[in-house]
This record gives structure tokens, sequence and C-alpha cells, in this order.
């Protein structure tokens, strides 16, 4: 079989300046970077706010909106100090979000404190301990985020984003049988969460159950036209289906749907490179080599760009 060179993009987004280039007959796992935790990602997922309405008191309601929707950090916390003081009955909340601020300013003692608070306050409370869990990640004490979900599940067991976001820990802690299951039942509660789609397709590639991963990059993209993680990787394994054709229509897709992602120029300079080590056509050969060398000085380009950033 042919050797093919391509950079896998391992991320359950494009991270634009992490490029790995690996030699490659089939997609692989790379251990380093497989599902990566990303903090913004997970943070849409639970956001640490609420609709201020959902607590029925018209001067809570705007004290809670005031604080949600304050940038300053600082301000922020004043205002969630002064719900904690004055009503006592919202305070639960008022922690969560108070140690969520605490932590986006690297204070994570602070928000240590208000999150087990916040915990003490309402033990019934699913974001205190999804927050907590966060937390415990940052900390590095991985046994007990895990803990934290587990609870977070019991308490919500309808809610996909947990077992979503146990699986990708569960994969890093190195059990991917358990995070398999997390991102079935993800799937089974949402069957449009097409980030769990991506990442059982990551988890499938490493079984090598290559047809399972392919369906499953397949549905991302057809629940987000513009999934360019999942156009790369079903662009790999049509190229190793030889799927010629199809395989440069995913890498166009990837480049198209974001422009400024290194790993989407890279691994079509890639596919170009090998179409003209094969190609005997020597006009042919020559404008393969063309495209591969405009889309590696264009991934360089990016690439640099966003470690000067």
């Amino acid at each position: 079989m042919k050797q093919k060179n391509f950079v896998v993009l391992l991320l359950s987004i494009c991270m634009c300046g992490c490029v790995r280039n690996h030699t490659i007959s089939k997609p692989i796992c790379s251990e380093d970077n497989i599902m990566f935790r990303n903090k913004n990602q997970n943070e849409e997922l639970f956001p640490f706010t609420k609709n201020a309405d959902e607590y029925g008191d018209g001067k809570v309601e705007q004290m809670f909106d005031e604080a949600m929707n304050e940038e300053d950090p600082i301000k922020a916390i004043k205002k969630y100090d002064e719900i904690i003081t004055s009503y006592p009955d919202y305070s639960s909340d008022a922690y969560v979000f108070r140690g969520s601020r605490k932590r986006d300013m690297g204070n994570l003692s602070g928000a240590l404190q208000d999150f087990n608070e916040a915990i003490i306050l309402d033990p019934s409370s699913e974001l205190a301990y999804v927050a907590h869990a966060y937390l415990m990640e940052d900390l590095g004490n991985l046994s007990e985020a895990i803990s934290d979900y587990d609870e977070a599940i019991r308490l919500n067991p309808k809610n996909s984003n947990t077992y979503y976001i146990r699986g990708l820990l569960k994969y890093n802690m190195e059990d991917p049988t358990g995070s398999m299951d997390d991102f079935n039942v993800a799937i089974f509660l949402n069957p449009d969460f097409e980030l769990a789609y991506y990442n059982r397709g990551l988890l499938k590639l490493c079984i090598d159950d290559m047809s399972g991963a392919y369906s499953d990059f397949s549905e991302a993209i057809r629940l987000d036209p513009n999934y360019t993680g999942a156009y790369i990787n079903r662009g790999i394994l049509k190229y190793n289906m030889d799927d010629t054709f199809g395989a440069l229509s995913d890498f166009n897709q990837a480049v198209h749907s974001n422009p400024d992602c290194a790993n989407a120029y890279f691994n079509r300079a890639a596919y170009y490179e090998d179409m003209a080590k094969n190609e005997k056509d020597k006009v042919k050969k020559a404008e393969f080599k063309a495209k591969a060398k405009s889309d590696t000085e264009m991934a360089s380009k990016l690439e640099k760009e966003t470690i000067d950033k």
C-alpha cells in the first residue's frame, strides 16, 4: 500500500495553530491530542448562566441579569456578592456563577470555595456539580471530576451534554469503552449532537472501525455542513478507500468551511503530493506539485500567524 502523508485532525474543533505531521497509510489516533477538551466549547454546553426570568422575583431577576451581562469580572463578582447577601434563597446559583467568574480570572481556590458552597446549599444542583467537575479537571483531579459528572447525571439523566463531556474525560483517562458508552448515550438522548458523532468517529478510528468512523463523520457533516474536522478525517478515509475524487471534494470543503485552518491546507497539500507521486503525465504531475506547494505555503503562513498572535 502506498504511503499517504496527512495531518490527522483529532480535535473536536479546528485548532488551527496545532499541527501534527504524520506519514500514514490510514487515519491514526494521537494520544496527545485526541478529543481535546476545549474550555470554551464545554461552557457552550454548560454556559453557567440562566435566563434571569427563571427566578420569579423581579428584583432578583434584574440583579442576575445585570451580573450575567457584566463584562468586567470584578464588577460581576460584586453583583453576585450582593445577591448572596440580600437573597440567600438564590445564593446557590450565585455561588456557581461567581465561582465561574473567579475561575476565568485564575482564582481557582476562590472558585473551589464557591462551588463547594453551592453544593452544600443545594445538593440537587446539577450545574454546581458540573462546575465543580470542570475545576477538578483544571486541577488534575480527574477521578473526582468523574464523580461529579456521575452525580450530575444521577440528578439529570437526560442531559446529553453531561454524558458527552464525561465521555471525553473517560477517553483521556484511558477508558475508551466507557467513553464509547457515554458517546452512545449522548447520541441516543440527542440524535442531532454533531460533536458527539464526530468524537465517536475519532474513537472508532482508534479501534480500526473505519466504516463506523466514516458513518459518524458523515452524520456530523449532515448536521453541520461546515464541520472542518469531519471533512478532513472523512477525506483521509476516502483516500484510503481509493476514492480520490471524493477525498479531494472533502478536502476542498474543509478549506471552504474554514479558510483560516492550517490543517485543512496541509491535508489537501498532502493529497496533491501523493497524486503527483503516482501521476505519470508530466503536465498533470507539475500541476499537482504546484497545487501542493501553494497549499503548503498557505498552511505555513496561517500557522505562523496563529503562533504570532
